[in-house]
């Protein structure tokens, strides 16, 4: 561990960073300057497990007739860098949230999304970043708390706590919290390059997690092995860090995810708060073929909330809205 940077040395390879005029800052180079501070860093990170639901919207103007569609794009029609991804290399960007795919389209009044909803079919490893508890405090999140994988335990490396892996880990983590206008996208370079470095070029030595069969809990294995990535997991940013998004290697998206269901819907209002808006189900359809083509209902189920992950039964007495996993959100008398 003595080859590691130490602090004084990394705050000035991160305020160096910091200084670029990434208009003009070629990203191989960005990535040279950041791997010294990558190789540093030591951080837990969550998994993916089976019956995950994820969650992906797109603006759609048309119904659209096959899961390639709302899957990830084609590479060449990605012209901008995006948060985790430079032009003409796809990636599946989600959320475990049906809410934060609505909010992080920004939509308009008239707009249409197809909303599908995918199903973990294989454990996925996440590389995970953003999450540090005074990003959360500092956005009005009340979902740090709920982000046990992120807490510090007992059993947890001391490394994990030293000057050195703290200011790495603010310096990532703000990165990938920061709002970036649309017409500015060269400001997503710094967190292209850290995916890419945290993807594709570094090797990961960690410890696999196994479940208890007793208590059904994610606990660590007893041997270290290599560790592929399948993506990346980061708050969103859209809301407000309430909800965490995924940002998926198309061929883990090919091997590690089923479609469930898709909704067609409408923005019908979009309020005045940034994080608010109303929506009406046009369509809906559970009926997919093997080539992915899109079998639609004809019409929304009078039972399913438009634009959420939420459905509605009637006990004879109140309206119950249940979330997908069946738990109770709320009561209201008929």
């Amino acid at each position: 561990m003595s080859s590691r940077p130490q602090a004084k040395e990394l705050h000035k390879r991160i305020q160096a960073i910091k200084n670029l005029k990434l208009e003009v800052t070629d990203l191989d180079y960005l990535k040279e300057q950041l791997l010294p501070i990558a190789r540093s860093y030591f951080y837990k990170s969550p998994i993916a497990q089976t019956d995950q639901l994820i969650y992906r919207g797109v603006l759609w103007r048309e119904k659209p007739t096959n899961k390639k569609q709302f899957s990830y794009p084609p590479a060449e029609i990605i012209e901008t860098f995006q948060r985790v991804n430079k032009p003409h290399e796809p990636m599946f960007y989600g959320s475990v949230g049906c809410h934060s795919t609505i909010l992080e389209l920004a939509p308009r009044t008239g707009d249409r999304i197809a909303i599908s909803k995918w199903r973990v079919i294989k454990p996925l490893y996440l590389n995970s970043l953003g999450y540090a508890e005074d990003i959360f405090r500092d956005a009005g999140s009340s979902e740090w708390a709920k982000k046990w994988w992120a807490l510090r335990r007992n059993d947890d490396p001391e490394i994990l706590f030293t000057n050195e892996n703290k200011l790495v880990h603010n310096f990532f983590n703000r990165e990938f919290t920061k709002k970036v206008p649309p017409n500015e996208a060269h400001q997503y370079k710094v967190t292209v390059a850290i995916s890419e470095l945290f993807l594709k070029e570094l090797t990961f030595i960690g410890q696999p997690q196994i479940e208890n069969p007793y208590t059904k809990l994610i606990e660590p294995a007893d041997v270290f092995s290599n560790i592929e990535f399948s993506g990346l997991l980061y708050p969103s940013v859209a809301n407000r860090l309430n909800a965490d998004n995924l940002a998926l290697k198309p061929e883990a998206v090919d091997q590690s995810l089923e479609l469930v269901s898709v909704q067609y819907v409408e923005i019908t209002k979009k309020a005045e708060s940034e994080d608010e808006y109303e929506s009406h189900g046009l369509d809906y359809s559970e009926t997919i073929s093997n080539t992915g083509d899109i079998k639609w209902d004809g019409s929304f189920p009078d039972h399913l909330i438009a634009g959420t992950d939420y459905h509605m039964e009637f006990d004879g007495n109140c309206h119950i809205v249940k979330d997908s996993k069946e738990l109770e959100m709320g009561r209201f008398p008929f």
